[in-house]
């Protein structure tokens, strides 16, 4: 089964980031350049924070200050194909046989587990209380491993940290190539 392909990552609330929020597409390859404390940081550490489900430290907080009316929101848009897919009303037809499904997580204070909710398409909304189902491929452990993990490279870091941070993105590139290669290779031949 391949991976689901993340396309957009929308930010509020967050480290350094406002309510105004911040808008990143994401292609194959992407590239942050900004001068010191402009933020580069907070958007990876707002990745990783989602493709991992983890809690938050009051640092992540915008301004380092928890306002009930001003939480952290973190919404993430990734594109999926028919194996990959959940089900159908998280589902928006794309282009190419493709959809995308948007998730949502917030944080109602520090060192509390985020709640992660979904675009339901065919109600046109994001879930209510009321609402059965609230979130795509149901649980955390199950949406996690559906999602690609985030590689960070740390430049203060020491050079055997480093090396073992870029061998696991190396790997990981290798491992999702060849997981391709293998499934072509297979169609091919039925």
């Amino acid at each position: 089964m391949s991976i689901p392909k993340i396309t957009k990552l929308l930010i509020k609330n967050f480290g350094c980031i406002g309510p105004e929020g911040i808008a990143v597409d994401i292609d194959k390859i992407v590239v942050l350049v900004g001068a010191n404390n402009s933020g580069k940081n907070t958007i990876l550490r707002a990745f990783e924070v989602v493709t991992e489900g983890q809690k938050l430290t009051q640092d992540d907080f915008y301004n380092r200050q928890i306002i009930p009316g001003a939480l952290p929101e973190i919404e993430l848009h990734s594109v999926v194909i028919e194996d990959n897919k959940p089900g159908v009303e998280w589902c928006a037809v794309a282009p190419n046989d493709t959809w995308v499904v948007k998730e949502r997580w917030t944080w109602a204070g520090a060192n509390i587990d985020p709640v992660r909710i979904g675009y339901n398409v065919n109600l046109g909304r994001w879930p209510e209380a009321a609402d059965k189902e609230k979130m795509p491929w149901g649980m955390k452990s199950l949406s996690n491993s559906r999602r690609p993990k985030p590689h960070r490279v740390n430049t203060f870091d020491n050079p055997g940290a480093q090396s073992k941070a870029i061998t696991s993105l190396l790997k990981s590139l290798l491992t999702s190539l060849g997981k391709r290669t293998s499934r072509r290779s297979q169609s091919l031949t039925t």
